[in-house]
């Protein structure tokens, strides 16, 4: 005997739980900013001079201080969609990858091109460097894998 299939859309909405939605949002991007750090400190190529221990002792201080900022930038998107009712916020098992997923891309854009080469157009031109790519992934990656309310 076989038991009837339950179409997902027609179940009931359940909202998600904040304990659920923040765990992945605070916890992720650091794991993803440190992990990169350490993978590029050891595998990655390095100047002659520059020991590879030193450059993973500031990479991590850097990824310390990169980490909060897009934790507040992905809370903000979040926020933004559901206030506007684009998409839920998301937990579970998807928070969690969607959470170490969005970070990696701006880090990846930033070891092609470093936002440390827009010097010559003013600190301005550094910041925007820095924060477009964070912004731009975690609007990508929320509207592309997110739920619909």
């Amino acid at each position: 005997m076989t038991e009837p299939s339950i179409d997902p859309s027609k179940l009931p909405y359940k909202r998600p739980s904040i304990a659920g939605w923040l765990a992945p949002l605070l916890v992720a991007p650091f794991v993803a900013a440190y992990a990169s750090v350490a993978a590029y400190a050891y595998l990655g190529p390095l100047p002659e001079l520059v020991p590879r221990m030193a450059f993973l002792v500031v990479g991590l201080a850097v990824a310390s201080l990169w980490a909060p900022l897009f934790t507040v930038i992905q809370a903000l998107v979040d926020l933004a969609l559901l206030a506007t009712r684009m998409r839920t916020l998301e937990t579970g098992g998807r928070g969690w990858i969607r959470a170490v997923v969005a970070p990696l891309l701006p880090i990846a854009s930033y070891a092609v091109y470093s936002p440390h080469n827009w010097w010559k157009l003013g600190p301005w031109t550094v910041v925007a460097a820095v924060l477009v790519p964070m912004l731009l992934s975690a609007v990508a990656v929320r509207v592309v894998s997110g739920k619909r309310p």
